[in-house]
C-alpha cells in the first residue's frame, strides 16, 4: 500500500513530461472518432434498432425491447462501443507514457498507429469484459425485479413514488443486499481486469490472455489497486463539475460587471461559450489521461515490463504540425461557440399547460384545480381520463383510489354514480373535502373558451371503449377545436386519428431508444429531464411540436424556454406566467445573458 503514492507521483511526472503529446493523441483520436468511428457505429446500432419495428418510448417498451434478443444485442453493442472508444483513447496515452519517445508530434502519431494495429484485440477485450459484466449484472437485476413484482406489484407506481407507503420499506430492505452485491461484483471485476488494456498494448497479448494476465497481476493486490485507481476515477468524475463551476463563476464575474451594451455583451458571451466548450474538452482529456497514466504506472510496477517497440515514427514537420493542431483546436472551439451564439433566439414564445390543473393550489384533476388553472392564465389544462364500469369518462390519474381517497378500488370497477360520492379532494386539504372526481363533460364546461383541454388517455384492458367514448363526448360537446389528446400508446393515437382527424395528438415519451417514428402526430411530449436541445431541433425538423413535462422549478422553466420547446407542462401555471412576464420586461442584452446562463446548464 505504501507504493500507491509513488505510482500516483509517477503518473503525475508522466503528465508533465508528455502532456502535449497526450493532448495531440487525444485530438487525433477525437477527429478519427468524429469522422469515421461514430458514424459507422451509429449506422450499426440504428440497423439493430430497426429490427424491433418501432422506437421504444415508455418504460415498459424499453424493458420489453432490452429483454428481447435484438434488444440484448443492441445493449451489448452500445455498451461495447462506448467502452471501446474510451479504451482506445486511453490506449494511445498508455503507449506514449510507456514508450517515452522523443518528439511530441511523432510520439502522438506513432501511438495512434500502434493503437490502430491493436484495435481488433482491444475491441475483443472490451466485448468480453462488457459481456461478462452484463452476465454478472442480470441475476441481480432479475432478483430486484422479482422482489418488486412480489411485494409491490399490486400497487400503482405513482402511488408508490409519491406516497411511499410503509409496504415499500420491506421491499427496499430485501433489495438493498442485491443492489450492493451488484455494485461490489462489478467493481471487483473492473479492478481485477483494470490492467488488461496495458497487457494488450505493452505485452502484445490477446484479449483472453490479457484478462488472465491482469487477474494474475492484481491477485492479492486489490487494496493497492483501489488506492491507486479510485482517487483518479473520482477526480475524473469531478472534473466536468469543476469546469462547469469555474465557467459559471467567470460568466457571473465578467457579464455582471459589463456596461449594458450589446457591443460588449455579445463578444463577452462568445468568450464564455468558447470557454465552456474548451473546459468540457479539457475535462474529458484530463480525466482520460490521468486514468491512462495511472494504469500504465501500475502495470509497469506490477509486471516489470519494459518499453514497447513502436512503429517507425514519421519524420519532419513535427513542430509546425504541433502548433497547427493546437491552433486548429482553438479555431474549432470558437467556431462552435459562434454557432451556439447564432442559435440564441431572443424571443420567448411558449405555451403553458397546467398539469392536472393547478395541482399545487387545488387537488389534481378536480374542477377547483381546473378553474384555478384558467385563472392562472394557462393556455391548456392537462387532465387524465379513465372510464367507469358504465362507460363514463372521468378524471383520475392512478388506476385505483388509494392515493386520493384511501380506498383500494379500481376505477373500472366503479360506476359513475359510485365514484361521484367519493371524496377525492380532502386528502389535499380539508377545505376541499367532499370534492368528487369530475366527468370529462364537466371538465369541458369548466374550461369553457378560456383554455383548451390536454387530455391524457390512460389505457388498460378493462377499459376497451375509453378512446371511442372520449372522442364521442368531445364531439357531442363541440370541444374538438384546439383540444389535444395524449397517450404513451401509439395505437391509442392512431385510433383517435381515425375517429376524429381534427383532434391534435401528442405522443408521450418518458425516455426513448431510437428515433421517434414520423407518423401524423402533431406533438412529442417528452419528460423534461430526458429532453436535449438536439431532440428539440430534430423534432422541429420532422414537423413535431415539442412539449416538456412536468416542470415546477423556475430555472428549469427558463432552460426549456431557451431550448425552444413549444409548451411547458407544469403544476404551477401562475409561476410560469409570471416568469414569462419578467423575461418579457428584460432588455435585449439582459435576455442574452439569461439565454447564456440557461445554455451553460445544458
Amino acid at each position: 500500500m505504501r507504493k500507491a503514492p509513488k505510482i500516483l507521483g509517477e503518473a503525475s511526472v508522466g503528465f508533465v513530461r508528455y502532456g502535449r503529446s497526450l493532448l495531440l493523441y487525444h485530438l487525433f483520436f477525437t477527429i478519427l472518432t468524429v469522422v469515421a468511428l461514430v458514424p459507422t457505429t451509429s449506422l450499426v446500432l440504428t440497423a439493430l434498432l430497426t429490427t424491433s419495428g418501432e422506437p421504444a418510448m415508455t418504460n415498459a417498451e424499453i424493458l420489453d425491447f432490452l429483454l428481447s434478443p435484438w434488444g440484448l444485442l443492441w445493449a451489448l453493442a452500445a455498451a461495447t462501443v462506448t467502452v471501446t472508444l474510451i479504451t482506445l483513447d486511453e490506449a494511445g496515452m498508455i503507449v506514449i507514457a510507456a514508450a517515452a519517445p522523443r518528439g511530441r508530434y511523432r510520439a502522438a502519431t506513432a501511438a495512434l498507429w500502434h493503437v490502430v494495429r491493436l484495435a481488433p484485440r482491444l475491441l475483443g477485450l472490451t466485448f468480453v469484459r462488457v459481456a461478462i459484466q452484463a452476465a454478472v449484472t442480470l441475476p441481480f437485476v432479475a432478483g430486484i425485479a422479482w422482489l418488486f413484482v412480489w411485494r409491490l406489484g399490486d400497487y400503482d407506481i405513482y402511488f408508490l413514488w409519491t406516497v411511499r407507503p410503509p409496504v415499500i420499506w420491506p421491499f427496499l430492505a430485501m433489495a438493498a443486499p442485491l443492489a450492493l452485491g451488484l455494485v461490489l461484483a462489478n467493481a471487483f471485476l473492473y479492478l481485477r481486469w483494470s490492467l488488461a488494456p496495458p497487457a494488450v498494448l505493452l505485452e502484445n497479448l490477446g484479449a483472453l490472455s490479457a484478462l488472465r494476465r491482469s487477474a494474475a497481476l492484481t491477485r492479492g493486490r486489490l487494496a493497492r489497486t483501489i488506492l491507486v485507481v479510485l482517487p483518479v476515477t473520482v477526480a475524473a468524475l469531478l472534473l466536468p463539475l469543476l469546469s462547469a463551476f469555474l465557467v459559471d463563476r467567470t460568466a457571473a464575474l465578467l457579464l455582471g460587471n459589463l456596461p449594458h451594451r450589446m457591443a460588449l455583451v455579445v463578444p463577452a458571451t462568445l468568450f464564455v461559450i468558447a470557454l465552456a466548450i474548451f473546459g468540457a474538452i479539457a475535462a474529458t482529456y484530463l480525466g482520460i489521461a490521468a486514468n491512462a497514466l495511472v494504469l500504465q504506472a501500475l502495470h509497469r510496477r506490477l509486471s516489470g515490463t519494459g518499453r514497447p517497440a513502436l512503429a517507425a515514427m514519421p519524420q519532419g514537420g513535427g513542430r509546425l504540425a504541433l502548433w497547427a493542431v493546437e491552433l486548429a483546436l482553438l479555431g474549432f472551439v470558437f467556431v462552435q461557440a459562434a454557432i451556439v451564439l447564432a442559435g440564441f433566439d431572443l424571443t420567448d414564445e411558449v405555451g403553458i399547460a397546467a398539469h392536472r390543473g393547478s395541482s399545487m393550489a387545488a387537488p389534481e384533476n378536480t374542477l377547483p384545480a381546473i378553474r384555478r388553472a384558467v385563472d392562472d392564465g394557462a393556455d391548456y389544462v392537462e387532465v387524465d381520463v379513465q372510464e367507469t364500469v358504465d362507460g363514463v369518462p372521468v378524471l383520475l390519474h392512478d388506476r385505483d383510489l388509494r392515493r386520493v381517497a384511501s380506498i383500494d378500488r379500481r376505477i373500472w370497477d366503479l360506476s359513475a354514480a359510485e365514484l361521484s360520492a367519493i371524496d377525492v379532494g380532502g386528502w389535499f386539504d380539508a377545505s376541499f373535502a367532499g370534492v368528487p372526481a369530475p366527468t370529462l363533460d364537466a371538465a369541458v364546461l369548466a374550461v369553457g373558451g378560456e383554455a383548451k383541454l390536454y387530455i391524457e388517455i390512460k389505457t388498460a384492458p378493462q377499459m376497451p371503449g375509453l378512446v371511442g367514448n372520449v372522442v364521442a363526448r368531445l364531439q357531442a360537446l363541440d370541444a374538438i377545436e384546439g383540444t389535444i389528446v395524449a397517450s404513451f400508446d401509439r395505437a391509442v393515437l392512431d385510433e383517435v386519428g381515425v375517429l376524429e382527424p381534427r383532434l391534435r395528438r401528442a405522443l408521450l415519451v418518458y425516455s426513448t431508444i431510437g428515433e421517434p417514428d414520423r407518423r401524423d402526430y402533431d406533438i412529442l411530449s417528452i419528460r423534461a429531464s430526458a429532453l436535449t436541445p438536439e431532440q428539440v431541433v430534430r423534432a422541429h425538423r420532422l414537423g413535431y411540436e415539442v412539449h416538456a413535462w412536468t416542470v415546477n422549478d423556475r430555472r428549469e422553466m427558463s432552460r426549456l424556454i431557451d431550448m425552444g420547446v413549444d409548451v411547458i407542462i407544469t403544476d404551477l401555471p401562475g409561476e410560469l406566467r409570471s416568469l414569462l412576464a419578467e423575461r418579457a420586461a428584460l432588455r435585449p442584452d439582459e435576455r442574452l445573458v439569461v439565454k447564456l446562463r440557461s445554455w451553460l446548464r445544458f
